[in-house]
């Protein structure tokens, strides 16, 4: 549960078109979809064909997430929503459950094909209080952390990009174990989880494997008429497979370090640690509320993210307001992400350092300082958005979204793109996809 500083890590541009899939059993019982079943064994699925036509972020590359590589054009985008998947439930007993669920989608063009397994569990409920899931789970972190890629489950084109689009780690080697009781209407579920994660990340400059070393997380949620709140927690050391290019930065920087000019070794030092040398240590808090009431739907969440690397500590929230007539929602949703720490300012060493180790030299040590700051400055995440869309259920299993996202990003914020930059920008996104569960 981390997001890197890509720019350090030595990545080149790539593209690939991808399909998803994840399946809820509750969500098809709410959309009245049983899918196949024999004997113990139920097999569900989803899709969603999307479109989106992005103006104004060229050459940058609209994406609902950081683990995915550019979207082939801009103009009629297919690749940012597709998605399609299976999830098999065999239930051995009353007590056992083995789940399994694949979940292709536009990754990395070296992600492994083991990424692509969202799910992949057994569960054992001693009681109806108790639950316990051992294997590859999802971080239960979010509202809509099991289902996030089930577009079927929510009134947008697609999840906060602000909110959802940091977090590159859906899925958890590891164990959870969940308490759930009842306190007059209201129902309580408590969950502890703890694992490791593994995932391929893509940017300009190539795909980096990364490794999450350690995870663990609570979350406490209540329900009662409608009304839905939680509360997340969570800790996580990532590191990326191979520190050899972050290595060999930190150590140009620490020569400067060394030089006999104490602003410039200080400043030097300041950019040091902007980003740790081996392990990356995210620390997580949210809030999350929903609320059906009948023909209306409210939600929103509230997050911080703290840690040993700068680019990373930041705010996200977002609130959305949808409202139901007959077969048509109509929603808007208010989102924005703002970094906790202010730009790097670019050093200005060159002519402090000519006259003590000569010019040359002063404009090499120059060019390492501009490139440090212009790196951190290049992963920080700032930015907010206005939506406005229209949902169509054509069926109990079907549903055509119709949306218009205006996004502004501030200078030095652009994390959350692929082939971002420094310069501010404004772009509208309008998006076309076609929900389905069967």
């Amino acid at each position: 549960m981390a997001i890197f500083p890509m720019q350090y890590l030595g990545m080149k541009r790539t593209a690939a078109l991808g399909v998803a899939a994840t399946l809820l059993a509750p969500l098809m019982a709410q959309a009245d979809v049983t899918g196949l079943s024999s004997d113990g064994l139920r097999v569900s699925g989803y899709g969603t064909l999307g479109v989106s036509s992005v103006h104004g972020a060229d050459p940058w590359r609209f994406r609902r997430e950081i683990i995915q590589p550019a979207a082939m054009g801009q103009s009629a985008a297919t690749d940012i929503d597709t998605r399609l998947g299976l999830q098999a439930n065999w239930t051995l007993s009353q007590q056992w459950e083995l789940v399994g669920q694949v979940l292709l989608k536009r990754r990395a063009a070296a992600a492994s094909a083991s990424e692509s397994i969202a799910w992949g569990f057994a569960s054992y409920t001693p009681t109806p209080q108790w639950t316990l899931r051992i294997g590859r789970t999802s971080p239960d972190l979010f509202l809509l952390a099991d289902y996030r890629n089930v577009g079927f489950a929510y009134p947008w084109a697609r999840p906060s990009v602000e909110f959802y689009g940091w977090m590159p780690i859906s899925s958890v080697d590891g164990v959870d174990v969940t308490r759930a009781w009842e306190q007059g209407d209201a129902h309580w579920r408590a969950k502890a989880f703890a694992g490791r994660s593994r995932l391929t990340l893509a940017g300009a400059d190539g795909d980096t494997p990364v490794d999450g070393k350690r995870m663990a997380g609570f979350t406490l949620s209540r329900e009662e008429q409608g009304l839905t709140l939680k509360l997340s927690l969570a800790h996580a050391v990532t590191r990326p497979s191979d520190t050899g290019p972050l290595q060999t930065f930190r150590h140009a920087l620490l020569s400067v370090t060394q030089l006999p000019v104490p602003s410039v070794a200080a400043e030097a030092s300041a950019l040091m640690a902007l980003v740790p040398d081996n392990d990356f240590v995210t620390r997580y808090g949210a809030l999350g509320a929903s609320w059906d009431l009948g023909a209306w739907q409210l939600q929103a969440e509230a997050a911080k993210i703290s840690g040993n690397f700068s680019a990373s500590r930041a705010r996200y929230g977002y609130a959305s307001v949808a409202y139901r007539l007959r077969n048509a929602t109509l929603y808007t949703l208010v989102s924005a992400v703002r970094p906790s720490d202010a730009p790097t300012p670019v050093p200005a060493w060159e002519a402090t350092l000519a006259p003590v180790v000569g010019p040359a030299l002063a404009a090499l040590v120059q060019q390492l300082g501009t490139q440090a700051a212009a790196q951190n400055n290049l992963a920080r995440e700032d930015q907010q958005s206005v939506t406005f869309g229209t949902r169509l259920d054509l069926g109990t299993s079907t549903a055509l979204k119709l949306q218009w996202d205006a996004v502004r990003v501030r200078s030095n914020g652009s994390g959350l793109w692929f082939g971002g930059s420094a310069e501010p920008r404004k772009v509208n996104v309008y998006s076309a996809v076609l929900d389905v569960v069967f």
